[in-house]
């Protein structure tokens, strides 16, 4: 990686019988420099001309991964569903908005491992949202947020729950 803003990135990619330097690389996050290795080796064994390769790079886009869609202040959607890609878009921030405050706003289906997840956030979090269906929270929602704040990793949070449709009809 040469340089990393929140307009893109500068990679370099080495492989077995090819270079490629200066590409320009439109997806944000840490973990897409390795991703962008992967897809390069990969066209280069298709037979990919390097005009291409270079074109695809700075072309693709992942709504929802590391997706700036506001600035001051900075939004950032990622669906970070599992532990590891909470890792990475904990190291993510990290690297490009450096000790800023962070305010996550979170939701988890019942089948993620949420203590997992909010142990990997907690730490660049300033303030934690947590959001919830119509059934609220589930048992490890709660222990994870309520296992943050013992730790200390977690200083505030607030909860919001969805009224029941019928619930909001009635007001």
């Amino acid at each position: 990686v040469r340089e990393a803003t929140l307009e893109g990135q500068r990679i370099a990619c080495h492989g077995p019988g090819f270079t490629l330097d200066d590409l320009r690389l439109a997806l944000l996050g840490t973990f897409q420099p390795s991703n962008a290795l992967a897809a390069v080796a990969a066209a280069r064994l298709m037979g990919a001309p390097d005009g291409a390769v270079r074109e695809g790079l700075e072309r693709v886009r992942w709504p929802g991964r590391f997706q700036v869609v506001g600035r001051d202040p900075s939004l950032v959607l990622d669906g970070a569903h599992n532990p590891g890609a909470a890792s990475a878009l904990a190291r993510s921030i990290r690297a490009l908005f450096g000790d800023a405050p962070v305010t996550f706003v979170v939701g988890f289906s019942r089948d993620k491992d949420a203590r997992a997840i909010l142990a990997a956030l907690a730490p660049v979090a300033r303030r934690l949202i947590l959001t919830a269906d119509d059934f609220g929270y589930s048992p490890e929602v709660n222990a994870a947020v309520v296992a943050a704040f013992q730790t200390g990793v977690l200083r505030y949070a607030s909860l919001m729950v969805k009224r029941p449709a019928a619930e909001a009809k009635t007001e």
